[in-house]
Parts: structure tokens; C-alpha cells; sequence
């Protein structure tokens, strides 16, 4: 079974081939520090804080998917996205609505 910090370096690393980013250009959008950012990618440091996953995270200008799948590699919660409602009519259909009514 993959451990915490195998699934986040697994994880981190494929996000890192698919964006093709310089560690450099990411460390310095994440505010961190490069040799860091590259210990975690290589599985040399494990255990970031929350903020420094979401750093990166928006550093390699991942989507809400991609960081929540990030953040869950890391054993932290996803991001809180507000739920999506239903299609309520409008209160100018629902007058109009009634004005037709006989």
C-alpha cells in the first residue's frame, strides 16, 4: 500500500510533467524556497503544510479538480466550493406567471 508522502510525490510529480514548469519558475510563484520545492517533488521532504500544497498547486495553475486531487494526496481536505443550485424561476416569471391566470 503507497504511504502519504508517496501518493503526494507521486501525485506532485505528474502534475509537474503535465504543466512542464521549471522548479525555479514554481518556487518563485509559491513563494518558496527551490532547493524545498525540490526535495518534495523528489520525496526527499514530505509533509508540507496545507498552504504550501495550495501554494504550489496555484503556482502550477492547476484547476479546482487537479488541487483538490493535490490537496487529498497530501491528506488534506479539498477546497469548499459552493454547491451549485438548481434552476429557480426568477420572480418576474412567477409574476407573469400569475398575471395570466384567469
Amino acid at each position: 500500500m503507497e504511504s502519504v508522502a508517496e501518493s503526494f510525490t507521486r501525485t506532485l510529480r505528474r502534475f509537474f510533467f503535465r504543466q512542464r514548469c521549471a522548479y525555479g519558475k514554481v518556487a518563485a510563484a509559491a513563494h518558496l524556497d527551490v532547493k524545498y520545492l525540490h526535495q518534495l517533488v523528489q520525496g526527499k521532504k514530505h509533509n508540507p503544510s496545507r498552504d504550501v500544497v495550495i501554494r504550489i498547486g496555484t503556482a502550477l495553475k492547476l484547476g479546482l479538480d487537479d488541487m483538490d486531487e493535490l490537496l487529498l494526496a497530501a491528506e488534506y481536505a479539498p477546497l469548499v466550493r459552493p454547491k451549485r443550485r438548481r434552476h429557480e424561476p426568477t420572480l418576474d416569471i412567477v409574476f407573469a406567471l400569475e398575471e395570466e391566470s384567469p
